[in-house]
């Protein structure tokens, strides 16, 4: 069947990307967001100056990586400061320890704009566990890929909910 543009439409298309320059070609749709892996090569292509695009600009989501290690954890706090600095506020967390990158130990977050989502990593198997998520600041989250058909049809139907920050399109 050919590309179906009404469908196009009405779903929030995240492409992944992994360099900003990759940002100014065409689509077949355009972008909700860019998922752009969060690296040094890329945070400095940032500082840069690659990620302007003309036209109204596709807004960029910091995907951190689903391991860091104790060695990195000043580098990663570091980054993540200078880019929220810089007017970056969305950031996508492949661990739940990573929120601490972002609040401090009342929960509290910089008063600047946040905006964190959930990698599939972060392995959201129930309603329960989506709900989770959503209390612990995250706006939205990719499900976990070990999740059968009944199990999304059950987090669909709860993802209407305040308490859930599971998003449909």
């Amino acid at each position: 069947a050919p590309f179906n543009k009404v469908a196009a439409e009405t779903v929030a298309w995240w492409v992944k990307i992994p360099a900003l320059e990759v940002a100014g070609q065409r689509f077949p749709v355009r972008p909700s967001a860019f998922l752009l892996d969060f690296t040094a090569e890329n945070i400095a292509s940032h500082q840069r100056g690659s990620h302007r695009r003309k036209g109204a600009p596709t807004p960029l989501v910091w995907a951190l990586p689903p391991i860091v290690t104790e060695a990195q954890l000043t580098w990663y706090q570091t980054a993540i400061a200078q880019l929220r600095q810089q007017g970056e506020h969305i950031f996508q967390i492949s661990h739940l320890g990573q929120l601490a990158f972002f609040f401090n130990q009342e929960g509290e977050s910089r008063p600047e704009p946040l905006a964190l989502y959930g990698d599939y990593t972060l392995n959201i198997l129930n309603s329960a566990a989506l709900g989770e998520t959503a209390t612990q600041g995250l706006r939205g989250c990719q499900l976990s890929l070990e999740a059968d058909r009944a199990t999304l049809a059950g987090m669909l139907a709860h993802g209407s909910t305040a308490q859930s920050p599971l998003q449909t399109g």
